[in-house]
């Protein structure tokens, strides 16, 4: 069977749609409201064939300028709308435990989310450091990988 077939789709507040992509931009932190980008991590989307589920797996998360790695403790990440992560954190990197009963199916789908929920990982992404002053530009980009046992 073919492995997963992994691909991101992101959208911010005010998007009506999801963006299918690598690389999002989320907007400038003003330090005010929290910077929150949803993202779903879908398996197989519009597959015409089964592929493996992902299943026993993490996410790590690292800003892409090392130095801005100290920021990672303002992060935290909710899972499919209830569960709260807060990443742990050793040498500057964030690891996001995702449950291990959490499995991203690869069964064929049509790629609508109400359909195929169980096709799709819901992440919500915030960041909010209020004690923390950033001048504009400060916060760069940050990096999620998916790491397989």
């Amino acid at each position: 069977m073919l492995k997963p077939k992994l691909q991101w789709f992101g959208k911010i507040k005010s998007d009506t749609a999801y963006e299918g992509t690598n690389d999002f931009f989320a907007g400038t932190y003003d330090g005010k409201d929290p910077l929150s980008v949803s993202i779903q991590l879908w398996n197989n989307r519009w597959g015409k064939e089964d592929c493996e589920d992902l299943k026993n797996f993490y996410i790590t998360m690292s800003f892409k300028d090392f130095e801005d790695n100290a920021l990672l403790e303002y992060c935290h990440v909710t899972v499919n709308g209830s569960e709260v992560i807060y990443p742990e954190i050793a040498n500057k990197i964030a690891t996001l435990p995702i449950p291990n009963s959490i499995v991203i199916k690869g069964t064929k789908n049509d790629g609508t989310a109400e359909k195929n929920k169980s096709n799709y990982l819901q992440l919500d992404f915030v960041f909010q450091a209020p004690e923390v002053h950033l001048k504009e530009n400060d916060l760069k980009t940050i990096v999620f990988n998916i790491i397989e046992e």
